[in-house]
């Protein structure tokens, strides 16, 4: 067994009162690997063949819900290694809450209120030499309209606010990201039923995001049941994305923001058919997007982030399905497979395989028993031929899951229940190697991720209490 974390989860219910709590701690003993450094960025080999990669970490949760009113808040950790160019200590950690208001104007108006605040920290002393502190605050009001059986109307606005510092820690230190940016955004959609079988949505989302111009992607979609089982629908929508603080602002010594990016744009078409009995359940899809404006690391010249010139288009297929062997006894799988190009290269613009699959069987009863076993499939990514790494190869990894709800046999009478349960990843215990984004010549990083035993126990409130 490579890793020992455990989680627990408690849940109950009073009234009209609602709480789920939740705490997790892993870590990871290690593993041995050699990894060597690309040397074009000034480092040769580093074996580090006797000592351990390592990983570890610390979350928690609290969900409350009374009546309208509900609350979230999460914290995790993370202490890991980082490979840029040389082997360091990085930890990370981020606070989350949410806060969140619903209410009935009247009978055919719901309203929703959501304050959310996060805050993240970095702190990398030893490379890349720097600690980090951002924070994020988005307030958003959402309405549902319910004309009637065929019409309803979504419409909403919402203010962002994102501030952060990066500090320099070589000699001399200074701040090389201090910066803050507010957006503002309205949305409005509009489902419309012609008939019980045939449904059409259109809407569309207008941003204003710091000093850029005021940007409108549209959303429209046709969804049709021609018959019980069968589904239909085509979906057009587009998407705007405005390059970070780091990456127009940062001014590392060895690394430089760029203020006139632009912002990545990509419109999607994304048709699909399913079908649904009482013992198969499945369906298949073609998407195809276009994408402008990426944002990239530039590595050879001057290093810095820079947007391509020509448009990258991704397309390809995906499928997933059910079938029921018995009322207990499932197999499920999914797969997807797409291919990505631009104009100046015809072969895959990102570092991720153009086939993945997974599929498995799954058992689960009344008595409180769940098991299931998959295996999940990831393709070779080319162009890593010349990394220094083991290449990021075709890889299987063997996954189970146990749940006993023992409440079912101990207990029974308890407001309260318990289950013990057990997730068991890369069970083979297969070294992953996964492209690094950052070198030049392309290289490749190693995956801390070997045969994983994560268990844990969740307590839950059964039924309502007083």
């Amino acid at each position: 067994m490579e890793e020992l974390p455990n989680r627990k989860r408690f849940s109950s219910q009073h009234g009209d009162l609602s709480v789920v709590e939740a705490a997790q701690y892993h870590r990871v003993p290690g593993v041995e690997t050699l990894f060597m450094a690309t040397p074009a960025l000034g480092f040769s080999s580093i074996n580090i063949s006797d000592q351990r990669l390592f990983d570890s970490g610390t979350g928690a949760y609290l969900g409350v819900n009374y009546h309208g009113l509900s609350f979230m808040s999460s914290y995790t950790s993370l202490e890991t290694t980082s490979f840029l160019t040389k082997l360091s200590d990085v930890r990370w950690k981020k606070g989350f809450f949410d806060i969140g208001y619903s209410l009935k104007p009247t009978a055919k108006w719901d309203m929703t209120f959501a304050l959310t605040y996060t805050r993240s920290t970095l702190d990398a002393p030893l490379y890349p030499d720097v600690t980090r502190d951002s924070y994020e605050t988005v307030l958003e009001w959402t309405n549902f309209f319910t004309f009637s059986d065929t019409d309803r109307l979504t419409f909403g606005a919402l203010f962002n606010h994102e501030q952060g510092i990066e500090t320099y820690l070589g000699t001399p230190s200074f701040n090389d990201v201090d910066g803050s940016r507010s957006s503002t955004g309205l949305y409005i959609q509009h489902e419309h039923k012609f008939t019980p079988d045939l449904k059409l949505i259109g809407g569309v989302q207008i941003k204003k995001i710091g000093n850029l111009s005021v940007n409108a992607v549209p959303r429209a979609g046709i969804l049709w049941n021609p018959s019980t089982h069968v589904t239909l629908k085509t979906l057009y929508g587009g998407a705007f994305h405005a390059a970070s603080l780091f990456q127009t602002l940062i001014n590392y010594p060895m690394f430089k923001g760029n203020p006139n990016l632009r912002p990545e744009t990509v419109a999607t078409l994304d048709v699909q058919a399913s079908y649904e009995n009482n013992r198969v359940q499945g369906s298949a899809g073609y998407f195809h997007s276009r994408q402008a404006n990426l944002i990239v690391p530039q590595l050879l010249t001057a290093p810095a982030y820079i947007n391509l010139q020509q448009a990258a288009i991704f397309q390809g297929f995906d499928a997933d399905g059910k079938y029921y062997l018995h009322q207990n006894w499932f197999l499920l799988g999914s797969a997807i497979y797409f291919a990505t190009h631009s104009a100046v290269e015809s072969s895959n613009v990102t570092p991720i395989p153009s086939f993945a699959a997974k599929a498995g069987i799954s058992y689960s009863s009344k008595k409180g028993i769940d098991l299931s076993l998959f295996d999940a499939y990831q393709g070779h990514i080319s162009g890593f031929a010349a990394a220094l790494n083991p290449h990021p190869d075709a890889v299987h990894t063997l996954n189970a899951h146990i749940r006993l709800d023992l409440a079912k046999y101990l207990h029974k009478d308890s407001a309260t229940g318990f289950a013990f349960f057990l997730n068991a990843t890369n069970l083979t215990n297969q070294q992953i190697w996964l492209p690094d984004n950052y070198a030049y010549p392309p290289n490749t990083d190693p995956l801390n991720n070997r045969r994983t035993l994560l268990f844990g126990f969740e307590i839950f409130g059964k039924r309502e209490s007083n």
